[in-house]
C-alpha cells in the first residue's frame, strides 16, 4: 500500500495523468485479487484520502480543495472497487489542476514582482539576473523560462528596452546631456 500512495501522490504532483490513472487501477486490482473485508478496503481507501488531504494541505491547498465536494461519506456511496476507482480518479485529476492553477498564479505573481523590481532598479548599473532571481526566490534557468512567455522579451532585452524608453522620456523632458542621461539608465 505505501508504494502505491507514494507513486499516486508523485504523479499527483508532477501532473503525470496516465500514471495517477495506471496506479489506481494496479492497486483496486491488487485489493480485489486481496479479498479483503469491506471494513479492510475502508480503511486503506481512507488512509489514502488523508494522504491525499495531506499533500494538499502541504502544497497550500485547504482540505476542501483536495476532496472538492466529495467527503468520506461519499466513498460509501461507491457500489464496487471500480466505482471507487473511477471516483478517486475524479479527485486526483481535480487536485492536479488545482495544484496547477496554484503554480501558474504562483509564478505570475512572482513575474509581476519580478518586472517591479526591474522598474524600481533600472538605473542600477549592478541589476543583473542573479539579483532579480534572489528577490523573487527563483532560479535563473526557471525564471528564463517563465520571464520570456510573460513579456514576450528575454531579461537582457526587456531591461535595454525599459532603459532606452526611460532615456527618451529624460531626452524629452529635461535638460540634461546625453551622457548624463546614460549615467542615470
Amino acid at each position: 500500500y505505501a508504494r502505491m500512495e507514494k507513486r499516486l501522490i508523485s504523479a499527483i504532483k508532477t501532473g503525470e495523468k496516465a500514471a495517477i490513472a495506471l496506479t489506481l487501477q494496479e492497486w483496486i486490482d491488487d485489493l480485489k485479487k486481496a479479498s479483503c473485508t469491506v471494513d479492510t478496503c475502508y480503511g486503506k481507501l481512507h488512509k489514502l484520502l488523508v494522504a491525499l488531504i495531506n499533500v494538499g494541505v502541504e502544497t497550500g491547498l485547504e482540505e476542501a480543495e483536495v476532496l472538492g465536494d466529495h467527503s468520506f461519506m461519499e466513498l460509501y456511496a461507491r457500489k464496487t472497487l471500480d466505482d471507487v476507482r473511477l471516483w478517486l480518479e475524479a479527485i486526483c485529476l481535480a487536485f492536479v489542476e488545482r495544484l496547477a492553477e496554484k503554480r501558474t498564479h504562483v509564478s505570475q505573481a512572482q513575474m509581476e514582482s519580478a518586472v517591479s523590481y526591474i522598474h524600481e532598479h533600472y538605473a542600477d548599473e549592478q541589476l543583473s539576473l542573479q539579483q532579480v532571481c534572489n528577490h523573487i526566490y527563483m532560479s535563473m534557468s526557471y525564471f528564463s523560462a517563465l520571464f520570456k512567455p510573460h513579456t514576450g522579451e528575454t531579461f537582457i532585452e526587456y531591461v535595454t528596452r525599459f532603459r532606452l524608453e526611460k532615456a527618451k522620456e529624460m531626452l524629452a523632458t529635461s535638460q540634461l546631456k546625453t551622457y548624463e542621461l546614460a549615467a542615470k539608465v
